[in-house]
């Protein structure tokens, strides 16, 4: 699987011990801004909760639609491949 779009410091890893099952979401293209503080009523997404903290969201930018895996935890995942 190729993570290489996914801003590293918004990646899941396999040991964030969640077990709240994964979703996948496609996404279209363009900027997708994605929440740092964990306060978001919209998580994954910022929703501006961080307001007043030293929080900022991460812009996840995409060239083309994707097919998204969201862990339990809020973070990403990965890319849904065929086959």
């Amino acid at each position: 699987m190729n993570t290489a779009w996914i801003p590293p410091e918004f990646t899941c890893s396999a040991r964030c011990g969640d077990r709240r099952p994964s979703k996948v979401l496609t996404l279209y293209a363009g900027t997708w801004w994605l929440c740092t503080c964990g306060a978001s009523e919209r998580m994954p997404w910022c929703d501006g909760a961080h307001s007043g903290t030293a929080a900022r969201p991460i812009p996840l930018k995409l060239s083309e639609p994707r097919p998204v895996r969201f862990c339990g935890c809020g973070r990403l995942a990965g890319t849904e491949t065929q086959g």
